[in-house]
């Protein structure tokens, strides 16, 4: 079978999304193997065989980037080439922003409720908790919102969700 209808029989192709039947590689996206490059074994994301079958190749340093924000979905008029950055705009402006894992675990709104409560830990007059664990600590934080201490720091601290004011 040729590699073109070998990609597409692993493809359902529904009235929106075409959705990827076989392997996936992280965050859901499809993994399809295109054959030996030098004796290796060449795995490539679905979606980009996709975009390279019905478009041609991908320039370097070029992603492709999902218009319905489907990561199984290779539909070609769903596709569309941009930059690393453009996709992190992309996030950013569709709400998802995923820079990090921190951007996956917690909401906007979350962050915003974590940034303020632990500003109250750190406010020597707001400091009502003295002699009592402190519920504002990174680690109650933490507790909290089933997070890792170290990523309850990082917010705090802005360097994750930077965009988020």
């Amino acid at each position: 079978m040729d590699l073109v209808t070998r990609f597409w029989s692993k493809v359902d192709q529904t009235r929106d999304c075409w959705i990827w039947l076989k392997g996936k590689k992280g965050k859901g996206y499809g993994s399809f193997y295109v054959g030996r490059i030098n004796g290796v074994k060449h795995q490539e994301y679905a979606h980009r065989v996709s975009w390279e079958l019905a478009n041609g190749p991908i320039p370097d340093k070029i992603d492709v980037l999902h218009r319905c924000d489907n990561p199984p979905c290779v539909r070609p008029d769903h596709l569309f080439l941009g930059t690393q950055l453009e996709n992190n705009r992309d996030c950013i402006k569709k709400g998802r922003a995923i820079a990090g894992r921190a951007n996956r675990k917690l909401t906007p709104e979350q962050v915003r409720e974590i940034r303020e409560n632990y500003s109250l830990t750190t406010h020597p007059i707001k400091n009502a908790h003295r002699g009592q664990p402190n519920p504002n600590s990174q680690m109650s934080l933490a507790k909290k919102y089933h997070v890792t201490r170290e990523l309850i720091r990082e917010t705090v601290k802005g360097r994750n969700w930077k965009w988020l004011t």
